[in-house]
């Protein structure tokens, strides 16, 4: 029984810590339809405002992550917190480069805006180190761990999103 509990703890941590919600897919909501934003107030001894993002038809399920589009921007929420580069309360990173999936064959590394806008790239894009990345076209997010064949060239691209 007790490898039984401890086995249902270890699921419920890594289903918390690591979320698996593939860009755009099934976890996408959009303001307004399926929810509406919420702006908390100071929280503990943290000086910015946090969002969080409210479903219409929560059904008592308050750890959820994935997309929502409002107007036409994207902003990703975490357990309902909205992924923010600039603020350092709620986020690690300030440089606004997140990884969404994180520990699952689908991750992928996004880069977002203070204030938690999406940054909607496309295309080829040369960093200030030379190396080259690839922001998928629709997705927006760099070519990870994986092979594409862009113009009917093979490109492989590694686990940071550079080509190799």
């Amino acid at each position: 029984m007790k490898k039984f509990v401890k086995a249902m703890i270890l699921c419920f941590v890594i289903f918390v810590i690591y979320p698996t919600t593939n860009a755009f897919a099934a976890n996408t909501y959009v303001a307004g339809t399926d929810g509406e934003w919420k702006e908390l107030e100071t929280v503990g001894t943290c000086p910015s405002k946090i969002w969080v993002f409210n479903l219409y038809a929560d059904n008592g399920n308050s750890i959820y992550n994935g997309w929502v589009k409002s107007e036409q921007d994207w902003y990703y929420i975490s357990r309902r917190i909205m992924v923010d580069p600039g603020n350092k309360c709620i986020n690690s990173t300030t440089n606004g480069w997140i990884v969404i999936d994180r520990g699952s064959a689908g991750a992928r590394w996004y880069l977002f805006a203070p204030g938690g806008k999406l940054v909607q790239k496309s295309g080829w894009e040369q960093n200030a180190q030379g190396k080259w990345m690839y922001f998928i076209p629709g997705d927006y997010g760099l070519a990870t761990n994986e092979s594409l064949v862009i113009n009917g060239t093979k490109y492989y691209f590694d686990s940071n999103g550079y080509m190799k």
